[in-house]
């Protein structure tokens, strides 16, 4: 029940363009200015308002595996939250605006798995 919730609630992203795939997130260290540049370019190029702007909620970062890298960086940005990709539920993903979905490949067969 709870997948085909969740599958619903990205189908309905996907169509009213909301979701923004990346191939991945690769920080040398933790770095905040990385994770708000990441962010900036990513607003640009999914011609989306900006990504980093301050306000609730704006973006899910939605990680392949665990990268503590990516979590330190995106972590004091205010409005973006990292969830590991096995965790994401509808909840969460409702949230936010935004979703952004790191190796959508292997995300999207890991989804399809959990489907069956």
């Amino acid at each position: 029940m709870r997948i085909s919730a969740l599958l619903s609630v990205l189908s309905r992203k996907a169509k009213d363009g909301e979701i923004i795939l990346v191939d991945a997130f690769t920080f040398a260290a933790p770095k905040t200015k990385e994770a708000l540049d990441a962010l900036v370019a990513l607003s640009k190029g999914a011609k989306v308002k900006l990504l980093s702007a301050k306000g609730s909620n704006s973006a899910l970062v939605a990680l392949a595996s665990y990268n503590r890298n990516a979590i330190k960086s995106f972590n004091n940005l205010q409005g973006i939250e990292t969830e590991e990709l096995r965790s994401l539920n509808p909840v969460k993903v409702l949230t936010h605006k935004y979703l952004i979905i790191e190796k959508p490949e292997a995300a999207f067969k890991a989804l399809a798995t959990r489907a069956t």
